[in-house]
């Protein structure tokens, strides 16, 4: 019976694989012509961020795939242009992590708080968790402007 629950348990630990939100929402902007001038509306990060948990799903990931991760892209302006959920191998997330912030030159980092367009990563490994991992990073972005 022992050697039954210790084959049950290491079956289980095998195919339990991580689950992750996903979606990924582009900012819808909108450009409004006021005379001769065309203003460009951006949604907010916070609606993005919205959006993402309206239209996203949980996702279970592939074998090799044990990290979530959460990508945002912004402009030269600080708008959040692109957010992008989902699974992600844990190596690759490592790397992409160590990109953001390589040193004290800042033309060198790929995530930016300052005015310039930026790409920052993230990722974690429990169930979902790159939900908070995602409002988490808009946050630090915006204070970061302030």
């Amino acid at each position: 019976m022992k050697l039954f629950q210790l084959f049950a348990a290491f079956a289980y630990s095998v195919d339990a694989q991580l689950v992750c939100w996903s979606c990924s929402i582009q900012n819808e902007r909108t450009e409004t012509a006021i005379g001769n001038d065309t203003s460009i509306v951006y949604q907010t990060p916070e609606e993005v961020a919205s959006i993402c948990v309206q239209n996203g799903t949980s996702i279970e990931c592939m074998s090799n795939e044990q990290s979530c991760f959460v990508t945002e892209h912004r402009d030269d302006q600080g708008n959040l242009l692109l957010l992008d959920l989902g699974c992600k191998a844990p190596d690759v997330c490592a790397n992409q992590i160590a990109g953001n912030f390589r040193g004290e030159n800042p033309d060198i980092n790929l995530c930016r708080g300052q005015k310039r367009s930026s790409k920052c990563f993230d990722c974690c490994d429990s169930e979902n968790c790159n939900l908070d991992t995602a409002s988490d990073l808009i946050s630090e972005f915006a204070t970061s402007e302030e």
